[in-house]
């Protein structure tokens, strides 16, 4: 039987994700258009979603395409920050919808952001991976999500889930306000269906070559990872993906901002993953890895194969399949440099989750309680 927390694990939750996207959309369909999902009321409201982590991550990929569906205005906000922003202005706007994201449906942050919206007069509703959680019990609604026989390990299917419900939540409200006709509805849930073809194909299209930059990079301690707009979503959650993978440090950035800070950091030879996956942000791309080539960086881009300008200064390049709708290239792009980050946890023979061995929580609550003590 194969070790939930193990490199092996990850890929196999990687090559389910295509199957995956079926279940997911025929589930957060049947929940959504139930009668308790009534959001008519945001016809010129505005949608704040917030998560930490992996769910954070996926609201900011998702977010410009949750825009163009739901017709309304999509922001997304930390949990503490928009409980302080809360409490300033101490009630909230008209028609404002406030979307705490989960898996777990019991982060703290996430809660205390739902309670605090509730409060402040905000319709609430909880995007979770888990019946009966805290999350639901404090939102006026709640869509659970959840993979068929998801295992824990690194999220990698429970992200998916996020981002599939969150463009789901935003078709409800597009339809609700009628900004979106049935028709429509039925046109982009068959959007989101097709991207499984891409999807797997960018998969297949991965293996070898993920395997051989894990052999590059399992020996760095730091790799960053470079994008643009809602795609520092996907950065980030790569980075996040090598970190709980085996330890290994990964850090985002923006590209233009990487070129101003990131360009001092040594050694010489750090790797950096270059992600481009459509032609609005080719050009800051192709800067930043002209930059980062020309330090010495090791560079790999993971872009759509005709991306001409930005590949030739990568020693490796991945293949992005890009679905029909630009919109979604998201689902496609996040599974290529979380399959390196598994084989380079495979190369050096950890497991996943390492800050959870037991010697290491031991030292973090001895620190609290020392902490506690010296109040």
């Amino acid at each position: 039987m194969m070790d939930s927390g193990s490199a092996s694990a990850m890929l196999d939750e990687l090559d389910r994700l295509p199957a995956d996207l079926s279940p997911l959309v025929e589930s957060a369909s049947a929940q959504l258009f139930e009668s308790q999902f009534d959001l008519s009321s945001l016809r010129h409201g505005r949608v704040i979603l917030t998560g930490c982590g992996d769910s954070l991550h996926a609201a900011t990929a998702i977010c410009p395409a949750m825009t163009s569906v739901s017709g309304c205005l999509v922001t997304v906000s930390r949990p503490r920050r928009l409980i302080a922003s809360l409490e300033r202005s101490r009630r909230a706007e008209a028609a404002q919808l406030v979307i705490g994201i989960s898996a777990s449906g019991a982060t703290d942050a996430v809660c205390d952001a739902l309670r605090m919206a509730r409060e402040a007069g905000c319709i609430t509703l909880a995007l979770v991976g888990q019946p009966d959680s805290p999350a639901e019990a404090i939102a006026h609604m709640t869509l659970i999500l959840r993979p068929p026989d998801k295992r824990r390990g690194p999220g990698i299917r429970s992200y998916q889930a996020s981002a599939v419900g969150l463009l789901n939540i935003g078709i409800r409200i597009g339809h609700g306000i009628r900004h979106l006709s049935a028709v429509d509805v039925t046109r982009w849930q068959e959007r989101i269906l097709n991207v499984a073809g891409p999807l797997r194909e960018t998969l297949e299209g991965s293996r070898e070559i993920a395997q051989a930059v894990a052999r590059e990079t399992a020996n760095q301690p730091l790799m960053l990872f470079l994008a643009a707009a809602n795609h520092l979503g996907t950065a980030r959650y790569c980075a996040a993906k090598r970190i709980e993978a085996s330890g290994l440090f990964g850090s985002a950035q923006d590209f233009e901002e990487s070129c101003h800070v990131e360009r001092f950091a040594m050694p010489i030879d750090i790797p950096v993953a270059i992600i481009a996956p459509d032609d609005e942000t080719k050009e800051e791309a192709a800067h930043a890895a002209t930059i980062a080539r020309g330090i010495g960086r090791r560079v790999f881009v993971l872009s759509d194969p005709r991306a001409k300008e930005v590949r030739r200064h990568a020693q490796k390049s991945f293949d992005l399949i890009m679905p029909e709708e630009a919109l979604l290239s998201p689902f496609v792009s996040h599974p290529v440099l979380t399959r390196v980050s598994a084989h380079e946890a495979d190369i050096l023979g950890r497991q996943p989750f390492l800050a959870d061995l037991p010697e290491i929580r031991a030292g973090v609550e001895a620190y609290r309680r020392s902490f506690k003590r010296s109040d």
